[in-house]
């Protein structure tokens, strides 16, 4: 809920960003905040960066997420295209996640 109080998006683009740092010590999870320190959208440059939270909404869009995530993950388990993978570093994680899925497609 506190990472979604902080999104902000690029009215001219789509690109996302946020401004609120999350850090949960006994999770081990370290999320920065990743936010144009210029102003300046970095995909096309516009300052036009809005913010864009809406925590009333945010509980019935997770709740329908997380259903249909239940419905599917069985399938892609069973072909064994499912790769879990925690989230704890934010974007810092990233390259470490595209090269586990790489490993797990090739395997």
């Amino acid at each position: 809920m506190k990472r979604e109080s902080g999104r902000h998006e690029c009215q001219n683009c789509g690109r996302e960003y946020n401004n609120v740092d999350v850090a949960v010590k006994e999770n081990n999870v370290n999320w920065p905040s990743h936010f144009p320190e210029n102003g300046f959208c970095v995909d096309c440059g516009s300052t036009n960066i809005k913010h864009i939270s809406n925590e009333a909404g945010f509980e019935e869009t997770f709740k329908q997420y997380e259903e249909k995530c239940r419905e599917i993950l069985p399938f892609y388990q069973e072909l064994g295209l499912l790769t879990n993978f925690e989230v704890r570093n934010g974007l810092r994680d990233y390259e470490v996640l595209r090269q586990r899925v790489q490993y797990n497609i090739k395997h």
